[in-house]
């Protein structure tokens, strides 16, 4: 709820960062999506840090990152990319690139 619906309260925060590193609005809901999977990958490594990696994640890391609240963040982002709103008139067309297949 922070970042989704109509009371999203962290949205002003969002905007503010935005205009101050000169993003535009199309660029955001990817942004967010991004942002999301890079703290999963970065909590991944972490969590395979002592391990010899053969590049394949342990199927007791994976079965617990799946249960992990940030992932079902992530997954919540992505699965409702759609309802964030952003300032800015070029929304649209960055939701139609990430639908696409």
């Amino acid at each position: 709820r922070a970042f989704f619906g109509p009371t999203a309260w962290a949205k002003p925060y969002v905007d503010m960062y935005a205009r101050r590193f000169r993003l535009d609005a199309d660029q955001l809901t990817a942004l967010f999506v991004l942002c999301w999977a890079r703290y999963l990958s970065n909590l991944l490594l972490r969590l395979e840090d002592n391990r010899p990696s053969d590049g394949r994640v342990a199927s007791s890391t994976a079965t617990w990152l799946r249960s992990n609240r940030y992932y079902a963040l992530w997954q919540y982002t992505v699965n409702n990319a759609e309802q964030l709103v952003w300032n800015g008139p070029a929304r649209a067309k960055t939701l139609k690139m990430m639908t696409q297949d």
